[in-house]
């Protein structure tokens, strides 16, 4: 099932989840900081994308 979730065959299922996880952290990290207690999902975002 999982092989199935995957869209592009040059990423292996395995690196999908590294990834995903990765990200899931970054965006918990830069979420949870102080400095952006005020700022929006789309504020957090874009810091996040910069």
């Amino acid at each position: 099932m999982a092989a199935v979730l995957c869209r592009d065959a040059r990423v292996s299922v395995a690196d999908a989840a590294r990834e995903a996880r990765v990200v899931s952290a970054v965006m918990f990290l830069a979420m949870a900081a102080s400095v952006n207690v005020a700022a929006s999902v789309d504020e957090t975002l874009c810091d996040i994308r910069e």
